[in-house]
């Protein structure tokens, strides 16, 4: 009734923002655009620990990002960032989980270099901690397809210059096989 699992994952996010992606006529910003117009590759560590009807959960994860193309020959580069989890669950039921923990992140601001060639070593605003308190339900639908969903609560907030991070909710599903 007893696991333990050591796992190291990498990879990367694709550069799939448009750098003249437009609404009503307006360029959109890249912080507002689906991908960051760059390459993200991460490198993490993550560990759990089973025992019965309880898990525990850690994991550590630097998420690089390369320069990508902005408006008019600009360049921008989003924050590195290390990103942070501790959880414990427990199954209240055979189909039912609770999960409480604390996500973490520590993001470097961004930069931006001008079509000119001016560089801007840190952006306004960008950058900067936030620490979560993230309570969640998992519930398991049919045959080990479960249905969740989490929030993030902020309750430590460092951010550089003139930002703010509100709470927010996710709903997914996830299999299971085994």
């Amino acid at each position: 009734m007893r696991a333990q699992e050591l796992a190291i994952a990498a990879g990367t996010s694709l550069p799939t923002g448009a750098t003249d992606a437009t609404a009503a006529g307006a360029l959109i910003d890249p912080h507002g655009q689906l991908g960051a117009g760059a390459w993200g590759p991460f490198a993490g560590l993550h560990y759990r620990y089973d025992q019965g009807d309880w898990t525990g959960y850690a994991g550590l994860s630097w998420r690089h990002r390369t320069e990508g193309s902005s408006f008019a020959g600009s360049r921008y580069k989003f924050g590195d960032a290390l990103l942070w989890s501790v959880h414990g669950q427990v199954l209240l039921a055979r189909r039912v989980a609770l999960d409480l923990g604390v996500d973490g992140r520590d993001a470097r601001p961004d930069r931006a270099v001008a079509a000119d060639g001016t560089i801007t070593a840190a952006v306004e605003n960008t950058g900067g901690t936030v620490w979560s308190l993230a309570p969640g339900v998992y519930v398991d639908a049919v045959a080990g397809l479960w249905v969740f969903v989490r929030a993030q609560l902020p309750f430590l907030k460092r951010l550089d210059g003139e930002q703010d991070v509100k709470p927010s909710v996710t709903a997914g599903v996830q299999l299971l096989a085994w």
